[in-house]
């Protein structure tokens, strides 16, 4: 193994009650974004590093150790500058996504999290509160540093060729309350709803509205259905099972199963 080079990573964990969350479609730091990265091999010293990366700078990284050219054109960074104590980082902040819901830039010590379809900034000092537990967002104090790393997010969205907007028209409220509990709990309606087909729980049925619902307008097109799907056989006659009035749209009420979570 003298000439070998071990490389481990792995997908990003799930949140498990943090920030009150089950899952991992969100961009707080624990529960949502990191990941292992280690290299063990010939010349690499063994220690530890806080720099920034993503896992695609592994394949840079490894173009580099092995002593072949890396490519034009990449995103990615060879990190060998930093595994070799030659630079402290390869990158000054990291910008991260999910879907058009969440954008999110942080540097060494601040973070700023944005929701466009709701209209909601957060914002976090993390050499503080490295949890994320405290928002600073509506502090008049913090109105420059949210300016600043506005901006940035701005210059790392043109970098990656993000095309998502950070404001939307006619933004949903981030309001939020759980439903009122049914009042005649000794005699609950039938499960299968009336505007569905009956039968299993179709448990991922919300979730794939709101991914597919690619111009939130609260509704899905048969393109859009199709397209959520990667246009697979026979999806035209399951779109029409779910169109109830025939209108040529899914609403919600029509496509998600009620039962779903």
């Amino acid at each position: 193994f003298e000439r070998t080079v071990f490389v481990m990573g792995a997908d990003n964990g799930l949140s498990l009650g943090e920030h009150g969350l089950l899952g991992k479609q969100n961009l707080y730091e624990h529960g949502g974004m990191h990941v292992p990265m280690i290299f063990v091999g010939p010349g690499i010293p063994k220690d530890e590093t806080k720099s920034f990366a993503y896992l695609y700078d592994i394949y840079p990284t490894m173009c580099e150790l092995a002593g072949i050219p890396i490519p034009g054109g990449l995103d990615a960074k060879s990190l060998v500058p930093v595994i070799t104590g030659k630079q402290p980082k390869v990158r000054d902040y990291m910008f991260n996504a999910y879907q058009a819901s969440q954008r999110s830039i942080r540097d060494e010590r601040w973070k700023l999290i944005r929701y466009p379809l709701v209209n909601k900034t957060q914002l976090f000092d993390l050499q503080a509160d490295p949890h994320e537990m405290t928002d600073l967002a509506d502090k008049p104090e913090s109105a420059p540093k949210i300016a600043e790393l506005t901006a940035q997010l701005e210059t790392a969205r043109q970098e990656f060729g993000d095309t998502d907007p950070l404001i939307v028209p006619n933004p949903k409220s981030p309001d939020w309350s759980p439903p009122a509990p049914v009042k005649d709990a000794a005699k609950p309606k039938p499960a299968t709803a009336t505007t569905q087909p009956g039968g299993r729980i179709r448990a991922d049925s919300k979730l794939h509205f709101e991914r597919w619902d690619t111009n939130k307008d609260d509704s899905l097109t048969l393109e859009e259905y199709q397209s959520g799907q990667k246009n697979r056989k026979g999806l035209e006659a399951g779109f029409k099972t779910y169109d109830k009035n025939a209108d040529g749209k899914l609403s919600r009420e029509e496509y998600v199963d009620p039962r779903s979570k």
